[in-house]
């Protein structure tokens, strides 16, 4: 249990704690390149904020902590999946009781040179592929993402949480700016470092068009926290094959409509 898995499904997550019940497949050699190159990426666009941004970037990798507020049964679960080594990561604070999640941010960003309307901000880079990006360029970013962003600002005590993505096979570059200070869902798209277009959610790009950037703004979701809280409470109540304690029921499948 961790910051980045808090909005991917939940059994996935109970699939981890036992390892010797569900194996995972072995990495194809394609995927371990996917991994590669996501990492190539993340690093050149670090590189870039230190370069660019002097004193206005900084604490990458800084660990925070995302606390879940535990019922006495759920802490009883967490204490005994630590002790035996199934729950890493987490601390437990039987005071609470209270569930800390390790969260780590790829940095911290001052934004208010940039627009007064924000302080800093949680910041997280990763390279993307090309269904999510077009679903964000359209203003509909991904529910595993926003929680992850939500999650990221809450532990870090920040307003805004800023996604930066690159497109993998065209090099466009996206900022996904999940703010408290944001009021509604805007897209903005940039030529030459020259503003060119908003669009509103309702607005669409195509593949061809001359554009080099596109900025999401993205109001907050605080229904999302308590998405991400209740998950980990299913996923520490969770045990395979013990009555009364199935494992979270799978949040994706196949849609038939």
């Amino acid at each position: 249990l961790r910051g980045s898995r808090m909005g991917r499904c939940g059994r996935q997550s109970a699939y981890m704690q036992w390892p010797h019940l569900f194996p995972s497949e072995p990495l194809a050699a394609r995927a371990k390149l996917v991994f590669r190159f996501g990492d190539l990426v993340h690093e050149m666009i670090r590189r870039e904020f230190r370069r660019v941004l002097p004193g206005q970037w900084g604490m990458e990798e800084e660990r925070f902590w995302f606390p879940v507020p535990l019922s006495t049964k759920e802490a009883d679960a967490a204490q005994r999946k630590i002790e035996s080594g199934m729950l890493k990561g987490p601390r437990l604070d039987p005071a609470g009781p209270m569930l800390h999640i390790p969260v780590a941010v790829d940095g911290i960003a001052d934004l208010s040179a940039f627009d007064p309307r924000y302080g800093l901000a949680s910041v997280e880079i990763k390279s993307m592929a090309t269904a999510s990006f077009r679903r964000a360029l359209q203003g509909h970013v991904d529910y595993s993402y926003r929680t992850q962003m939500a999650v990221e600002a809450e532990a870090a005590g920040v307003d805004t949480h800023v996604y930066v993505a690159i497109r993998k096979d065209t090099c466009h570059v996206l900022e996904v700016v999940y703010s408290k200070r944001a009021t509604s869902v805007e897209v903005r798209f940039t030529k030459s470092s020259k503003l060119v277009e908003i669009l509103h959610a309702t607005g669409t790009v195509e593949d061809g068009d001359d554009w080099e950037a596109a900025e999401v703004q993205h109001p907050f979701e605080p229904h999302l926290l308590d998405d991400a809280r209740q998950r980990v409470r299913r996923v520490l109540l969770s045990e395979p094959n013990a009555p009364g304690h199935p494992l979270p029921a799978r949040e994706y499948g196949p849609e038939f409509r």
